[in-house]
């Protein structure tokens, strides 16, 4: 059995995730860090992408004002996206994974979570520049020639060829 985990990008010891990094970064590390095993920890106003320090004094949300209306990044959604795939997925939220081997490329991670015949490739570039990799499908466990594919972040398809040897 394992552990449990908590995974965070921020703390009320660290700067807030954003002030160091850029948007899409700051995306890139919320997706690994709920693609990963763990409970995700959002810190107060990381939903929102607040750079105020906890210690400042400045109150992040106000009464007069929703969470929603606060972000102005989109944040908000995109974590309530990343929340709602856990919740429906299994696969993102119970131990099972697989590291997969990935070629081309040094600033490439991917790794394979599955549930109850769910299966999730994740591949996440963790450098600011685009990145090309290979990936070799066959590492997954499918039997399939030609899987379907779906970027569960934008909803955009991919068809993946896999060349067995007969």
């Amino acid at each position: 059995m394992t552990k449990p985990v908590l995974r965070f990008m921020e703390n009320n010891d660290l700067p807030r995730f954003i002030n160091t990094h850029t948007l899409a970064q700051t995306k890139m590390a919320a997706a690994l860090m709920f693609a990963l095993p763990g409970m995700p920890m959002l810190f107060n106003g990381q939903e929102v992408g607040s750079t105020y320090h906890p210690y400042s004094g400045k109150s992040i949300f106000t009464a007069n004002n929703t969470i929603k209306n606060t972000d102005s990044l989109g944040l908000f959604s995109y974590y309530q996206h990343l929340i709602a795939l856990r919740k429906e997925n299994p696969a993102l939220s119970q131990s099972n994974i697989n590291e997969i081997q990935v070629s081309k490329s040094n600033s490439v991670v991917a790794f394979h979570r599955w549930a109850n015949n769910k299966h999730f490739l994740i591949v996440i570039n963790v450098n600011a520049a685009a990145a090309v990799a290979a990936i070799d499908l066959r590492q997954l466990a499918f039997n399939q020639k030609t899987r379907q594919l779906t970027d569960v972040l934008t909803n955009g398809d991919f068809l993946s060829k896999c060349m067995l040897e007969e």
